[in-house]
């Protein structure tokens, strides 16, 4: 019948004997013996199977030895690869109920030697016992202190063969610092790295060190964990899907992704730093300069830039926080500063830094300075209108008394002329004595004219309006 060999190491009284007694150092170890029967080899007894009672042969040929009948001094020995300090050693006989005469009887009376150095004899046991037992137990003595690395065991004189199903030896082997396992091959892996580690178990006093777990402390991490009881999950920013990072630190080993803080990469790039291991800053054109931790492209820009890195101007006819903003329609060709808005020039009967006054629908007292400026014009212009009409008026009543003083001239030199014929019809002959006095008296008056004209031409060149009068009024002469 096929048996679990498993289930048959790890029985609860087993692993009592484990627990209090140490470990089977004798487990996998070399063996040998006087003779082998068939094939029920030296080996079978150092398997950790100690078989299972009343089994069929051919599996006791697997799990038990035995030496060819009549051998005069059978034995069995194992060879320990590292000494190591026993405390007890049990003996499976084979166990048959069912045929209790055949084998068991075999043990009674065996010798069991322990030797350190191979050859120095240190420990001997014979059994007393008159009947055969299932199990044999052999204490020894607490003060054997000497590491054993050889066990050998040997039948009675009484006993015509030897067969053993398994020999458990447990001690602990003396391991170097920092060592432990069958063969010593195993690290520790303490949390205090200055502890040594139980030799048998690998388990430690302190605990595991970060990066493993389990009682031997051997079992390291499982991918994407780490720390004390591998109870610290692997940053999801590590290169490489966030699996790769050391199993005691945590540390990525690929690297961080870009825009996180090496060696953990837990954490995003300081403020004003980007990029891989965080070694760019951030365009000082960002506002503040803060700028997006992988990318590096700005948060914001100041107002009046726009771009991934704010380092291009509002448009023409925009302006603003994200150029958002239209300039004023008022602005000459609507053309504006790209931060502030204010007009480069405003359109015609506009003012303001917005262009947003229209200048003469400007309210009174609203602005002095433009309410005084207004008042000068205005006043400007109609001085001029007055001035001008009165020097219009002075010009017209300046023509009107030429007209008047020619029309009386022309009425004088009429009635002159009258009288001259009347006079040349009554004295013919003396026309020429009559004529003289009358030529001198026509220039006289044609003086007298002349002098009126430079007295009112004096006139009008000492009034206030005197050149534009006088321009005037020689037009209209």
């Amino acid at each position: 019948m096929a048996h679990d060999k498993s289930s048959i190491l790890q029985p609860p009284l087993l692993s009592g004997f484990l627990f209090l007694l140490g470990r089977n150092v004798a487990l996998g170890q070399s063996t040998n013996q006087s003779d082998t029967f068939q094939n029920w080899y030296s080996h079978n007894a150092v398997d950790g199977d100690p078989g299972i009672p009343d089994s069929p042969i051919s599996e006791l040929t697997q799990t038990c030895t035995h030496t060819p009948p009549d051998t005069p001094d059978g034995w069995w020995t194992v060879m320990l690869s590292n000494a190591a300090a026993v405390f007890r050693i049990l003996i499976y006989n084979r166990r048959e109920p069912s045929r209790p005469v055949c084998c068991a009887d075999r043990l009674i009376g065996f010798t069991l030697e322990a030797f350190k150095q191979t050859t120095t004899k240190v420990f001997t046991y014979t059994d007393p016992n008159p009947t055969a037992q299932s199990i044999y137990t052999v204490i020894v003595p607490a003060n054997i202190t000497d590491p054993i690395d050889t066990i050998k065991i040997s039948k009675s004189d009484a006993s015509p063969i030897l067969t053993l199903c398994e020999v458990f030896i447990f001690g602990e082997t003396a391991c170097p610092s920092g060592k432990f396992g069958l063969e010593c091959e195993r690290d520790c892996n303490c949390a205090d790295r200055q502890e040594n580690c139980f030799v048998s178990t690998g388990g430690c006093p302190s605990g595991c060190a970060a990066g493993y777990t389990g009682e031997d402390c051997y079992t390291p991490c499982s991918e994407g964990s780490y720390g004390v009881d591998c109870d610290r999950t692997c940053s999801e920013h590590c290169k490489g899907n966030g699996n790769n990072c050391s199993i005691d630190t945590g540390h990525c080993t690929g690297g961080c992704e870009a825009g996180y803080i090496p060696p953990l990469c837990d954490d995003q790039c300081p403020e004003k730093t980007f990029g891989q291991d965080c070694k760019e800053n951030c365009s000082s054109a960002c506002l503040d300069g803060l700028c997006h931790h992988k990318t590096g492209v700005c948060d914001r820009c100041p107002i009046g830039y726009i771009g991934d890195f704010c380092d291009q101007v509002c448009s023409l006819y925009m302006f603003g926080e994200g150029c958002n903003q239209n300039c004023s329609i008022h602005c000459l060709d609507q053309l504006c500063n790209h931060q502030t808005g204010i007009c480069d020039n405003c359109t015609m009967g506009r003012k303001g830094e917005y262009c947003e006054v229209e200048i003469f629908a400007a309210q009174s007292g609203e602005d002095g300075d433009d309410t005084a400026v207004i008042g000068a014009v205005v006043g400007t212009i109609l001085g001029v209108i007055i001035v001008t009409i009165i020097v219009i008026f002075f010009v017209w009543r300046h023509r009107r008394n030429r007209s008047e003083d020619n029309q009386n001239l022309k009425q004088s030199w009429t009635k002159k002329r009258n009288r001259e014929t009347s006079a040349k019809t009554k004295s013919g002959s003396s026309s020429a004595s009559t004529l003289r006095p009358a030529a001198e008296a026509k220039a006289g008056r044609l003086g007298q004219r002349k002098e009126e004209h430079k007295q009112s031409d004096s006139e009008a060149q000492s009034s206030p309006m005197s050149s534009t009068r006088l321009e005037i009024a020689r037009r209209f002469r």
